[in-house]
């Protein structure tokens, strides 16, 4: 019998709080998640006027974020994300959360038919910037 390496495959995490920003639930959420994924982290809120505001980067939730500044997620709603890649590079481009007109989406998991939905978007003149099949989700 083979043994397989158990492996973790990216960390997402959400937060509403009413008339309070989520931004510090958003950090250390993702910082609960971090063995999940090293690779690259991202937030995503949404202000009270219905601006979505987002920041991702390569590397670890600490490195990216600091609990003391918000860097304008001041939305009392959000998403975050660590990554471990199963699909597409190790790339800012492929960092989420991924957003398209006023949609911010994070994903865990692989879409099987990636590459015919990709294609399908693609024919449709759809332009897409990353690697990662989680991408075409908000289109």
């Amino acid at each position: 019998m083979e043994l397989v390496e158990a492996r973790e495959a990216c960390g997402v995490f959400g937060a509403a709080s009413p008339g309070s920003p989520v931004f510090e639930l958003l950090y250390h959420g993702l910082l609960a998640l971090q063995h999940r994924g090293q690779e690259s982290a991202g937030m995503a809120t949404i202000d009270q006027d219905g601006r979505l505001r987002v920041r991702k980067s390569m590397g670890l939730v600490c490195d990216i974020f600091n609990p003391e500044e918000s860097y304008g997620l001041k939305g009392s709603i959000g998403i975050g994300h660590v990554r471990y890649s199963t699909v597409g590079t190790s790339s800012l481009e492929d960092a989420q959360p991924f957003h398209f007109n006023g949609i911010a989406l994070c994903h865990n998991g692989n879409l099987v038919n990636y590459a015919e939905l990709r294609r399908n978007l693609q024919q449709r003149g759809v332009r897409l910037r990353s690697t990662c099949d989680a991408e075409i989700l908000v289109h």
